[in-house]
Protein backbone atom coordinates (compact mmCIF):
# COMPACT_ATOMS: atom_id res chain seq x y z
CA UNK A 1 0.00 0.00 0.00
CA UNK A 2 1.57 3.17 -0.85
CA UNK A 3 2.06 5.76 1.98
CA UNK A 4 0.19 9.05 2.25
CA UNK A 5 3.22 11.42 2.58
CA UNK A 6 3.24 15.50 2.43
CA UNK A 7 6.65 17.10 2.48
CA UNK A 8 6.30 21.19 3.21
CA UNK A 9 9.06 23.63 2.54
CA UNK A 10 10.03 26.86 1.92
CA UNK A 11 10.56 28.95 -1.39
CA UNK A 12 11.90 30.42 -3.23
CA UNK A 13 11.85 27.18 -5.70
CA UNK A 14 14.42 28.08 -8.69
CA UNK A 15 12.97 28.96 -11.82
CA UNK A 16 13.92 31.34 -14.37
CA UNK A 17 11.31 33.88 -12.79
CA UNK A 18 12.93 33.53 -9.21
CA UNK A 19 14.61 36.66 -8.43
CA UNK A 20 16.39 35.26 -4.92
CA UNK A 21 18.03 32.19 -3.16
CA UNK A 22 18.85 31.83 0.48
CA UNK A 23 19.81 28.50 2.77
CA UNK A 24 16.27 27.56 3.17
CA UNK A 25 15.34 27.36 -0.45
CA UNK A 26 18.56 25.39 -0.94
CA UNK A 27 17.75 22.73 1.98
CA UNK A 28 13.88 22.59 -0.17
CA UNK A 29 15.34 21.62 -3.39
CA UNK A 30 17.78 19.24 -1.90
CA UNK A 31 14.83 17.70 -0.15
CA UNK A 32 12.06 17.92 -2.78
CA UNK A 33 14.81 16.34 -5.68
CA UNK A 34 15.97 13.30 -3.23
CA UNK A 35 12.66 12.30 -1.51
CA UNK A 36 10.80 12.35 -5.33
CA UNK A 37 10.83 8.21 -5.05
CA UNK A 38 8.10 8.44 -2.72
CA UNK A 39 6.14 10.53 -4.57
CA UNK A 40 5.23 13.23 -1.61
CA UNK A 41 2.95 15.54 -2.00
CA UNK A 42 5.36 18.83 -2.13
CA UNK A 43 3.62 22.04 -0.70
CA UNK A 44 6.10 25.37 -0.68
CA UNK A 45 5.92 28.33 2.04
CA UNK A 46 6.25 30.84 -0.30
CA UNK A 47 5.67 34.26 -1.26
CA UNK A 48 4.88 35.92 -4.54
CA UNK A 49 7.17 38.47 -3.92
CA UNK A 50 10.14 36.27 -4.23
CA UNK A 51 9.03 36.00 -8.82
CA UNK A 52 9.01 38.12 -11.15
CA UNK A 53 5.65 39.99 -12.11
CA UNK A 54 4.49 39.10 -8.70
CA UNK A 55 3.42 35.49 -9.49
CA UNK A 56 3.89 32.45 -8.60
CA UNK A 57 5.43 30.24 -11.31
CA UNK A 58 3.73 26.84 -12.29
CA UNK A 59 6.04 23.96 -11.55
CA UNK A 60 4.69 20.49 -12.01
CA UNK A 61 4.23 18.57 -8.67
CA UNK A 62 4.34 21.10 -6.47
CA UNK A 63 1.43 24.36 -4.73
CA UNK A 64 2.42 27.33 -3.32
CA UNK A 65 0.80 29.07 -0.34
CA UNK A 66 1.75 32.49 1.16
CA UNK A 67 -0.40 31.56 4.34
CA UNK A 68 0.38 28.69 6.66
CA UNK A 69 -3.13 28.52 7.83
CA UNK A 70 -3.76 27.49 4.34
CA UNK A 71 -1.38 24.68 4.42
CA UNK A 72 -2.67 24.06 8.15
CA UNK A 73 -6.22 23.00 6.63
CA UNK A 74 -4.72 20.81 3.60
CA UNK A 75 -2.67 18.49 5.78
CA UNK A 76 -6.04 18.39 8.36
CA UNK A 77 -8.09 17.79 5.52
CA UNK A 78 -6.14 15.10 3.70
CA UNK A 79 -5.07 13.46 6.72
CA UNK A 80 -1.10 12.08 5.47
CA UNK A 81 0.56 9.00 6.92
CA UNK A 82 3.97 11.03 7.05
CA UNK A 83 4.02 14.57 7.50
CA UNK A 84 7.95 15.99 6.34
CA UNK A 85 8.44 19.43 7.41
CA UNK A 86 11.99 21.14 6.07
CA UNK A 87 13.75 23.73 7.64
CA UNK A 88 13.67 24.95 11.45
CA UNK A 89 10.34 27.52 10.66
CA UNK A 90 8.60 25.17 8.74
CA UNK A 91 9.15 22.91 11.39
CA UNK A 92 8.24 24.92 14.16
CA UNK A 93 5.08 25.53 12.28
CA UNK A 94 4.59 22.54 11.54
CA UNK A 95 4.82 21.13 15.25
CA UNK A 96 1.36 23.12 16.16
CA UNK A 97 -0.40 21.03 13.55
CA UNK A 98 -2.94 18.06 14.98
CA UNK A 99 -2.80 14.67 14.00
CA UNK A 100 -1.84 11.56 14.24
CA UNK A 101 0.79 11.30 11.65
CA UNK A 102 4.63 10.71 11.66
CA UNK A 103 6.29 13.89 12.49
CA UNK A 104 9.95 14.08 10.48
CA UNK A 105 11.40 17.79 11.28
CA UNK A 106 14.28 18.95 9.76
CA UNK A 107 16.32 21.36 11.71
CA UNK A 108 18.54 23.41 9.06
CA UNK A 109 21.00 24.49 11.52
CA UNK A 110 21.28 25.47 15.09
CA UNK A 111 19.36 28.64 15.49
CA UNK A 112 19.50 29.02 19.19
CA UNK A 113 23.35 29.56 18.17
CA UNK A 114 22.81 31.06 15.15
CA UNK A 115 20.78 33.69 17.55
CA UNK A 116 23.60 33.44 20.17
CA UNK A 117 25.78 35.55 17.25
CA UNK A 118 23.25 38.23 16.64
CA UNK A 119 22.53 38.07 20.31
CA UNK A 120 26.38 39.54 20.98
CA UNK A 121 25.84 42.49 18.64
CA UNK A 122 22.26 43.24 20.51
CA UNK A 123 23.84 42.65 23.61
CA UNK A 124 20.30 40.67 24.71
CA UNK A 125 19.04 37.48 24.66
CA UNK A 126 15.83 37.88 24.12
CA UNK A 127 16.04 36.30 20.26
CA UNK A 128 17.69 33.41 21.43
CA UNK A 129 14.74 33.05 24.60
CA UNK A 130 12.42 33.21 21.78
CA UNK A 131 14.15 30.63 19.67
CA UNK A 132 14.86 28.05 22.13
CA UNK A 133 10.71 28.13 22.42
CA UNK A 134 10.36 26.88 19.39
CA UNK A 135 13.21 24.36 19.27
CA UNK A 136 11.92 23.05 22.09
CA UNK A 137 7.97 22.19 20.06
CA UNK A 138 9.69 21.09 17.67
CA UNK A 139 12.31 18.60 19.48
CA UNK A 140 9.33 17.07 21.89
CA UNK A 141 6.67 16.66 19.11
CA UNK A 142 8.54 14.71 16.47
CA UNK A 143 9.31 11.35 15.74
CA UNK A 144 12.21 11.66 14.12
CA UNK A 145 14.73 14.71 13.05
CA UNK A 146 17.36 15.70 10.57
CA UNK A 147 20.39 17.45 11.34
CA UNK A 148 23.15 19.24 8.69
CA UNK A 149 26.24 17.94 10.83
CA UNK A 150 27.07 15.10 13.52
CA UNK A 151 28.11 17.65 15.56
CA UNK A 152 24.18 18.75 15.73
CA UNK A 153 23.00 15.51 15.70
CA UNK A 154 24.91 14.86 18.80
CA UNK A 155 23.64 18.64 20.49
CA UNK A 156 19.38 17.48 19.28
CA UNK A 157 20.59 13.89 21.39
CA UNK A 158 21.65 15.94 23.98
CA UNK A 159 18.37 18.26 24.03
CA UNK A 160 15.92 15.68 23.70
CA UNK A 161 17.12 13.75 26.68
CA UNK A 162 16.39 16.88 28.66
CA UNK A 163 13.28 17.27 27.02
CA UNK A 164 12.10 14.29 28.47
CA UNK A 165 12.57 11.97 25.00
CA UNK A 166 15.36 9.55 26.92
CA UNK A 167 12.55 7.58 28.06
CA UNK A 168 13.06 3.21 27.94
CA UNK A 169 10.23 3.11 25.47
CA UNK A 170 12.82 4.69 23.02
CA UNK A 171 16.03 2.74 23.80
CA UNK A 172 17.24 1.69 20.49
CA UNK A 173 15.37 4.01 18.23
CA UNK A 174 17.70 6.17 16.10
CA UNK A 175 15.83 9.28 16.81
CA UNK A 176 17.99 11.68 14.92
CA UNK A 177 19.85 11.82 11.71
CA UNK A 178 22.01 13.83 9.94
CA UNK A 179 21.70 14.66 6.22
CA UNK A 180 23.89 17.39 4.99
CA UNK A 181 23.71 20.30 3.18
CA UNK A 182 24.13 18.97 -1.07
CA UNK A 183 23.23 20.38 -4.26
CA UNK A 184 21.06 19.13 -7.62
CA UNK A 185 22.36 20.34 -11.39
CA UNK A 186 18.94 19.87 -12.03
CA UNK A 187 17.68 23.46 -12.44
CA UNK A 188 21.21 24.46 -14.36
CA UNK A 189 19.30 25.14 -16.83
CA UNK A 190 17.62 28.29 -15.30
CA UNK A 191 21.02 30.34 -14.65
CA UNK A 192 21.52 33.05 -16.87
CA UNK A 193 24.80 32.45 -19.54
CA UNK A 194 25.58 35.44 -20.63
CA UNK A 195 28.85 37.13 -18.86
CA UNK A 196 28.89 39.24 -16.15
CA UNK A 197 30.01 42.96 -17.54
CA UNK A 198 32.00 43.45 -14.32
CA UNK A 199 34.90 46.64 -14.67
CA UNK A 200 37.67 44.69 -12.46
CA UNK A 201 41.03 44.21 -14.56
CA UNK A 202 41.31 41.17 -16.91
CA UNK A 203 44.70 39.53 -15.74
CA UNK A 204 43.69 40.13 -12.14
CA UNK A 205 43.58 36.94 -9.70
CA UNK A 206 39.96 36.93 -8.63
CA UNK A 207 38.92 36.03 -4.82
CA UNK A 208 35.14 35.57 -4.43
CA UNK A 209 33.92 36.18 -0.63
CA UNK A 210 30.11 35.28 -1.62
CA UNK A 211 27.34 36.46 0.55
CA UNK A 212 26.52 38.86 3.18
CA UNK A 213 29.10 39.52 6.49
CA UNK A 214 26.95 37.59 8.80
CA UNK A 215 27.35 37.38 12.34
CA UNK A 216 29.98 34.60 12.13
CA UNK A 217 32.40 35.83 9.85
CA UNK A 218 35.51 36.82 10.80
CA UNK A 219 36.01 40.01 9.11
CA UNK A 220 39.61 40.81 10.61
CA UNK A 221 41.24 37.23 9.45
CA UNK A 222 39.54 37.76 6.10
CA UNK A 223 40.65 41.68 5.43
CA UNK A 224 44.42 39.95 6.91
CA UNK A 225 44.67 37.29 4.93
CA UNK A 226 43.87 39.77 1.47
CA UNK A 227 46.38 42.04 2.61
CA UNK A 228 49.16 39.62 3.21
CA UNK A 229 48.39 37.20 0.05
CA UNK A 230 48.35 40.38 -2.11
CA UNK A 231 52.06 41.42 -0.84
CA UNK A 232 53.59 38.12 -2.93
CA UNK A 233 50.63 38.39 -5.62
CA UNK A 234 49.82 41.97 -6.49
CA UNK A 235 47.04 41.24 -9.56
CA UNK A 236 44.86 39.95 -6.42
CA UNK A 237 41.79 41.19 -6.20
CA UNK A 238 38.77 40.53 -3.73
CA UNK A 239 35.31 40.85 -5.31
CA UNK A 240 32.30 40.41 -2.44
CA UNK A 241 28.60 40.66 -2.66
CA UNK A 242 25.86 41.01 -0.72
CA UNK A 243 25.08 43.91 1.56
CA UNK A 244 26.98 46.33 2.98
CA UNK A 245 26.22 48.91 5.89
CA UNK A 246 23.54 47.49 9.15
CA UNK A 247 23.99 43.62 7.97
CA UNK A 248 22.65 41.31 10.33
CA UNK A 249 22.55 44.65 12.90
CA UNK A 250 26.06 44.21 13.18
CA UNK A 251 29.08 46.73 11.91
CA UNK A 252 31.72 43.64 10.33
CA UNK A 253 31.51 45.06 6.94
CA UNK A 254 32.02 48.58 8.44
CA UNK A 255 35.17 47.44 10.36
CA UNK A 256 36.31 45.58 7.39
CA UNK A 257 36.32 48.90 5.10
CA UNK A 258 37.93 50.52 7.87
CA UNK A 259 40.86 47.99 8.30
CA UNK A 260 41.05 47.75 3.89
CA UNK A 261 41.34 51.63 4.19
CA UNK A 262 44.15 51.79 6.35
CA UNK A 263 45.82 48.89 4.90
CA UNK A 264 45.18 51.57 1.32
CA UNK A 265 43.31 48.41 -0.35
CA UNK A 266 40.27 49.83 -1.61
CA UNK A 267 41.10 49.91 -4.95
CA UNK A 268 42.03 46.28 -5.30
CA UNK A 269 37.98 45.38 -3.24
CA UNK A 270 35.28 45.55 -5.84
CA UNK A 271 31.38 45.21 -3.50
CA UNK A 272 29.45 44.40 -6.48
CA UNK A 273 26.06 44.34 -3.59
CA UNK A 274 23.52 42.13 -4.41
CA UNK A 275 23.07 40.81 -7.99
CA UNK A 276 20.39 38.65 -9.66
CA UNK A 277 20.44 35.11 -8.34
CA UNK A 278 20.28 33.15 -11.95
CA UNK A 279 23.93 35.51 -12.52
CA UNK A 280 25.34 33.92 -9.79
CA UNK A 281 26.81 31.11 -11.71
CA UNK A 282 28.16 33.31 -13.72
CA UNK A 283 29.67 35.10 -10.80
CA UNK A 284 31.88 31.93 -9.51
CA UNK A 285 33.36 30.70 -12.85
CA UNK A 286 33.97 34.44 -13.62
CA UNK A 287 36.24 33.84 -10.26
CA UNK A 288 39.24 32.20 -9.67
CA UNK A 289 39.09 30.76 -5.98
CA UNK A 290 36.72 31.44 -3.40
CA UNK A 291 37.52 32.12 0.53
CA UNK A 292 35.13 31.38 3.42
CA UNK A 293 36.84 33.01 7.02
CA UNK A 294 34.46 31.92 10.37
CA UNK A 295 35.23 33.19 13.96
CA UNK A 296 35.52 29.82 15.57
CA UNK A 297 32.21 29.62 17.48
CA UNK A 298 29.34 26.98 18.15
CA UNK A 299 27.27 28.13 15.23
CA UNK A 300 30.64 27.43 12.69
CA UNK A 301 31.26 24.01 14.44
CA UNK A 302 26.95 22.99 14.30
CA UNK A 303 26.41 24.51 11.40
CA UNK A 304 26.45 23.87 7.34
CA UNK A 305 28.08 25.99 4.58
CA UNK A 306 26.26 26.69 1.90
CA UNK A 307 28.50 29.05 -0.13
CA UNK A 308 31.43 26.49 -0.16
CA UNK A 309 29.19 24.17 -1.58
CA UNK A 310 27.63 26.42 -4.59
CA UNK A 311 31.61 27.71 -5.11
CA UNK A 312 32.65 23.87 -5.23
CA UNK A 313 29.69 22.65 -7.20
CA UNK A 314 30.34 25.11 -10.20
CA UNK A 315 34.21 24.40 -9.89
CA UNK A 316 35.25 26.94 -8.27
CA UNK A 317 38.35 25.99 -5.24
CA UNK A 318 37.06 27.25 -2.08
CA UNK A 319 39.44 28.22 1.07
CA UNK A 320 38.26 27.81 4.09
CA UNK A 321 38.67 27.96 7.57
CA UNK A 322 38.38 24.36 9.64
CA UNK A 323 35.15 24.77 12.18
CA UNK A 324 32.17 23.19 10.15
CA UNK A 325 31.51 19.96 9.37
CA UNK A 326 31.97 20.28 5.65
CA UNK A 327 35.37 22.12 6.32
CA UNK A 328 36.68 18.63 8.04
CA UNK A 329 35.52 16.55 5.28
CA UNK A 330 37.50 18.70 2.31
CA UNK A 331 40.31 18.82 4.50
CA UNK A 332 40.37 15.10 3.89
CA UNK A 333 40.32 15.06 0.31
CA UNK A 334 42.97 18.48 0.40
CA UNK A 335 44.46 19.85 3.02
CA UNK A 336 45.46 22.93 1.38
CA UNK A 337 41.71 23.92 0.88
CA UNK A 338 41.17 24.60 4.25
CA UNK A 339 43.00 26.65 6.89
CA UNK A 340 42.84 26.91 10.66
CA UNK A 341 40.52 29.62 11.68
CA UNK A 342 41.80 33.19 12.89
CA UNK A 343 45.12 32.18 11.25
CA UNK A 344 45.16 35.08 8.30
CA UNK A 345 49.43 33.88 7.33
CA UNK A 346 48.63 30.39 6.94
CA UNK A 347 45.36 31.14 5.00
CA UNK A 348 47.41 33.97 2.83
CA UNK A 349 50.04 31.04 2.47
CA UNK A 350 47.26 28.69 1.09
CA UNK A 351 45.23 31.28 -1.28
CA UNK A 352 48.62 31.60 -3.10
CA UNK A 353 48.83 28.11 -3.13
CA UNK A 354 45.55 27.45 -4.97
CA UNK A 355 46.34 29.94 -7.55
CA UNK A 356 49.42 28.47 -8.56
CA UNK A 357 48.55 26.74 -12.42
CA UNK A 358 50.88 24.01 -11.08
CA UNK A 359 48.66 23.08 -8.64
CA UNK A 360 45.32 23.13 -10.65
CA UNK A 361 45.60 19.52 -11.34
CA UNK A 362 45.51 17.82 -7.88
CA UNK A 363 42.94 20.93 -6.69
CA UNK A 364 40.59 19.89 -9.65
CA UNK A 365 40.59 16.01 -8.26
CA UNK A 366 39.39 17.24 -4.72
CA UNK A 367 36.63 19.69 -6.43
CA UNK A 368 35.82 16.19 -8.21
CA UNK A 369 35.43 14.12 -5.47
CA UNK A 370 33.64 17.10 -3.63
CA UNK A 371 31.18 16.78 -6.17
CA UNK A 372 30.62 12.95 -6.01
CA UNK A 373 28.86 13.38 -2.47
CA UNK A 374 28.01 16.58 -2.74
CA UNK A 375 25.97 17.49 -6.04
CA UNK A 376 23.13 14.83 -7.34
CA UNK A 377 23.40 12.23 -4.41
CA UNK A 378 19.85 11.39 -4.06
CA UNK A 379 21.53 8.86 -1.06
CA UNK A 380 22.33 11.58 1.27
CA UNK A 381 18.59 11.48 1.94
CA UNK A 382 18.71 7.71 3.08
CA UNK A 383 17.77 8.49 6.81
CA UNK A 384 14.65 9.35 5.66
CA UNK A 385 13.71 6.99 3.37
CA UNK A 386 14.72 4.38 6.11
CA UNK A 387 12.08 6.03 8.69
CA UNK A 388 9.28 6.08 6.29
CA UNK A 389 10.03 2.46 5.21
CA UNK A 390 9.73 1.17 9.21
CA UNK A 391 8.61 4.15 11.40
CA UNK A 392 8.00 4.32 14.70
CA UNK A 393 6.56 7.02 17.17
CA UNK A 394 8.87 8.25 19.71
CA UNK A 395 7.67 7.69 23.60
CA UNK A 396 8.02 10.68 26.49
CA UNK A 397 9.78 9.38 29.54
CA UNK A 398 6.99 7.63 31.36
CA UNK A 399 7.59 8.14 35.26
CA UNK A 400 5.74 5.41 37.73
CA UNK A 401 6.82 6.97 41.12
CA UNK A 402 4.70 4.86 43.40
CA UNK A 403 6.21 1.34 41.70
CA UNK A 404 9.38 2.62 41.83
CA UNK A 405 9.37 3.62 45.67
CA UNK A 406 7.50 0.50 46.09
CA UNK A 407 10.84 -1.34 44.89
CA UNK A 408 12.68 0.43 46.88
CA UNK A 409 10.75 -0.40 49.73
CA UNK A 410 10.74 -4.37 49.26
CA UNK A 411 14.65 -4.73 48.54
CA UNK A 412 15.13 -2.95 51.52
CA UNK A 413 13.04 -4.60 53.87
CA UNK A 414 12.49 -7.86 52.05
CA UNK A 415 9.10 -7.81 51.59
Amino acid sequence: MEKKIILVANGPLLTKQTLKMNAYSLRSIQFIEGLKELKPKVILLDSKKNYKNNKFPKVKGIEFYEKFSDIKNLIKKLKPSFLVSVNNYTSYLCSKIPGNFYRISDLNGTLPYELQAQCKVEKNDFRSYLINRRQKRIIKTADFITSVSLAQKYSVIGQQSILGCSGYKNIGKNLVSVIENAQVSKYDNYYNKKVLGLDIPEDSQKLLFLGSFNNWVDEECLISSFALAKKKNPKLVLILTGKKENCFGNTKYENFMKIAKNKNLLGSIFHIGFIDYLDIKSLIEFCDLGIVCDLDIYESQLGARNRINEMMRFKLPVICTKASQISHEIQKLNPNLVAECGNHKEIAKKVNYLLDSQNEKEIRLAIKSFNLVYLDNDSILDPIKAFIKNPFKKEHTEIKLVRFVKNILKKKFNL
